[in-house]
């Protein structure tokens, strides 16, 4: 919740298929209306989707702090299957940062 003292949301919908993390009432809503998602490890550890991209993907954090991706387009939070991407959200949004500023050098889409 830290990150919503300083940050809204995010909005990048022309870098590559888009990347948005969602403002903080939508992760409340989405989290109340869908629930929690598992996330890979011992015991399917509980994380919440807080981001997205413009090509079905969510993002989740886990219990640990560490952020992860669905590996496929998902039609919900429940039928995701997810990756490890980073091992907290201040690397995430560097990642992030990082894959816009090779969009703009480039073109060519970055991660996440």
């Amino acid at each position: 919740m830290a990150f919503y003292t300083s940050i809204g949301e995010v909005t990048l919908g022309d870098v590559g298929s888009g990347c948005f993390v969602h403002p903080a009432h939508e992760v409340v809503r989405r989290l109340t209306e869908e629930g929690t998602v598992r996330l890979p490890g011992a015991g399917g550890p509980l994380g919440v989707v807080f981001a997205s991209d413009g090509g079905g993907r969510l993002f989740a954090v886990g219990e640990d702090g560490a952020v992860y991706r669905s590996s496929t387009a998902s039609s919900g939070p429940d039928t995701a299957e997810f990756d490890r991407v980073t091992d907290g959200l201040p690397q995430f949004l560097d990642l992030l940062h990082r894959s816009v500023l090779r969009f703009l050098r480039t073109g060519e889409l970055g991660y996440p």
